[in-house]
């Protein structure tokens, strides 16, 4: 009984995760072509991979002031969540490198999930 109790709750954990990523299940507003820089670990000093709102930072989370945490992101069809504050009008996306590679720096498309 208990192993089957954990299957469904497995797959109720699965069902909600790809509900919650599925960008055709949200309803988009589009916000404009927004600046988008990247930022690493090591440009993160001295906070290197924890984040403003205590999560550690991965791929497919970034930072903004004008945003609040929690905020899913489209960047030109990829997701991302606001977890993280930066000093900039841009939106930081968190890569995840052994070297500091933080060099891009341009404008995107981006809509914001509106639940």
């Amino acid at each position: 009984m208990k192993k089957v109790l954990n299957i469904i709750l497995l797959f109720l954990c699965f069902v909600v995760f790809v509900g919650f990523c599925n960008p055709q299940e949200h309803k988009w507003k589009n916000i404009g072509k927004i600046r988008i820089t990247t930022y690493c670990a090591h440009c993160n000093d001295p906070h290197g991979y924890e984040s403003s709102s205590g999560k550690t930072l991965k791929y497919g989370y970034a930072a903004c002031r004008w945003l609040p945490n929690g905020t899913l992101v489209n960047i030109e069809g990829d997701i991302f969540e606001i977890v993280d504050t930066c000093g900039t009008e841009a939106i930081d996306i968190f890569i995840d490198t052994e070297t500091c590679q933080c060099n891009i720096n341009e404008y995107k498309q981006v809509a914001i999930c509106e639940p």
